[in-house]
């Protein structure tokens, strides 16, 4: 088996790898050697293995569209739940937080998010950066008319989100709450946050100040602002 590490990856950055074996050549310079055997080389490389699937490292701060805002807290229309998920070098956290944002905004600010303290028997406050530097252009979906199917006494239906997103570079990348709500990264931090509550020492109980904020995170029975630990 040989294993491989890439030092060198860039966030928000998709990659694909292919390896070969290179070994010194044990027959370099020798003449003792059957005929036709390589003795000039000073290395053998053995053939290129297939590409790899493609990876994903996921950018420092990632955003995920959640749907449109419910109509009653938005008679707009316009504005979109987005989750705001970091990693954090400092303390090698990966924290959330969920945002309603609106046309024009900047999606994610600085808040506090719930973690872990250093005996791991509390959850506790401690301020992060959730500025994405995105900003939302424009989004559709959410609750539609739907004319074609009141003959089967259905009046509305709830249509994926779809966010226009500027990012810092100037790219427009569009956010699809379809593939966002069901992407497997998501998945993987309620995981590692499953982890991180075993962590806690349990029995120890939490004020209910710290537990207010914990409510969903997304809709995937996570804590909002919660702490979740692990490598990247």
């Amino acid at each position: 088996m040989v294993r491989a590490l890439d030092f060198d990856v860039k966030s928000d950055a998709t990659y694909r790898y292919r390896v070969r074996i290179v070994v010194a050549n044990p027959n370099f310079n020798i003449e003792s050697v059957a005929p036709g055997v390589d003795i000039k080389s000073k290395e053998i490389e053995g053939p290129w293995s297939e590409v790899t699937p493609e990876v994903d490292v996921p950018a420092d701060v990632s955003t995920y569209i959640l749907g449109k805002s419910a109509p009653g807290a938005d008679p707009s229309g316009a504005k979109v739940d987005f989750q705001v998920v970091k990693w954090s070098p400092d303390d090698g956290l990966t924290v959330g937080r969920n945002y309603e944002q609106a046309p024009g905004q900047i999606i994610g600010d600085k808040q506090t998010a719930f973690v872990p303290n250093e005996k791991k028997d509390n959850l506790v406050p401690k301020a992060y950066d959730f500025t994405s530097h995105q900003v939302l252009a424009d989004a559709v979906g959410g609750n539609r008319p739907a004319a074609d199917l009141q003959t089967l006494g259905v009046s509305k239906f709830d249509a994926p989100a779809l966010a226009l997103v500027v990012r810092p570079d100037g790219m427009l990348v569009v956010r699809d709450q379809a593939s966002d709500t069901t992407n497997g990264k998501r998945d993987e931090m309620k995981e590692i946050y499953e982890q991180i509550k075993k962590e806690v020492a349990p029995g120890k109980k939490k004020s209910s100040s710290s537990l207010d904020p914990m409510s969903g995170f997304g809709g995937m029975g996570m804590g909002m602002g919660i702490g979740m630990g692990g490598p990247r």
